[in-house]
């Protein structure tokens, strides 16, 4: 069981990953148009990002999507309904928490601040609209593994956090 979850945590980390890093190859307009509503001297905004609604955005979600079809499938497949409803629980909490963390990157004074492990998130974060590297939300294991990591040395730190209007605070 604990080898399932951590199989489907790992096929959810890197699925998202590579539709992440398909998006920058393709220059997907509703990718991109996060990009451009947050670049690098507006990274964080005072109320939770909301994204394009248009037909752009809805395949954008789609495309995330598939890839957890296929393995929670090919789960139910060879292993049952028991593993399946795990691996799909599994899919599931990484899409949501994916999600949630990368809109809590955006907002000022979201209540993750009080936490270093976000601040070091958020920064690596950071890099990924800058440049096109970290493309991991939860996990940036699949950065490490394919060479696009950067991390953030912390004088750069914090110079970051003062231009953001915080004082330097990551460990």
């Amino acid at each position: 069981m604990l080898l399932l979850i951590l199989a489907s945590f790992i096929v959810a980390e890197t699925a998202g990953y590579g539709v992440h890093k398909f998006m920058h190859i393709i220059r997907s307009k509703a990718h991109f148009e996060h990009h451009t509503l947050y670049p690098t001297g507006a990274y964080l905004t005072d109320t939770a990002y909301q994204g394009p609604s248009n037909l752009s955005a809805r395949l954008q979600d789609v495309m995330y999507a598939v890839p957890g079809v296929l393995y929670t499938a090919a789960v139910w497949y060879y292993f049952g309904l028991a593993a399946f409803l795990v691996a799909l629980s599994v899919v599931l909490f990484n899409a949501y928490a994916s999600q949630y963390l990368h809109n809590a990157f955006h907002v000022r004074g979201h209540r993750l601040e009080r936490f270093d492990a976000f601040w070091r998130m958020r920064i690596t974060h950071w890099v990924h609209h800058t440049e096109d590297r970290n493309f991991g939300i939860i996990s940036n294991f699949t950065d490490y593994f394919t060479g696009s990591y950067r991390s953030v040395p912390p004088a750069q730190q914090a110079q970051l956090l003062r231009e953001w209007g915080y004082e330097y605070r990551v460990r």
